[in-house]
């Protein structure tokens, strides 16, 4: 298999193919590239390093955006009249378990110090 040169639009590629949601493997075979070779490129390119997190960030902030306004309730318009959309109960959980996970996750990780004594008595039977 014939070595894959770097391409001066590789960065530029990365981040348009990024924000439409897609994820790195995806990016890679997008490019022509194995995993690996993506994961070089990433190491030894700082601007298509950045783009790439350019990438991820404004689609993850979109949907964080959107997270909220369903979390939060909204009114959209439609057809010309106002609509309103209620607060979303699972939206709620999602996001207080992600943003206070403190508070809100399922299981606490509780940390327990001292001493403890345990007599253990064999027989035989």
């Amino acid at each position: 298999m014939a070595k894959t040169k770097w391409q001066d639009d590789f960065p530029e590629r990365a981040e348009e193919f990024l924000k439409r949601g897609h994820i790195e493997k995806e990016l890679a075979a997008h490019l022509g590239i194995s995993k690996a070779t993506l994961e070089n490129y990433k190491k030894t390119n700082l601007d298509f390093l950045n783009a790439i997190k350019r990438g991820k960030v404004s689609t993850d902030d979109e949907v964080e955006n959107a997270l909220l306004k369903k979390a939060s309730g909204f009114t959209q318009t439609v057809s010309g009249k106002d609509q309103y959309y209620p607060p979303d109960t699972v939206a709620c959980i999602f996001w207080l378990k992600n943003r206070r996970p403190g508070n809100w996750r399922d299981t606490k990780n509780i940390q327990h110090s001292g001493d403890m004594k345990i007599k253990v008595t064999l027989t035989d039977d």
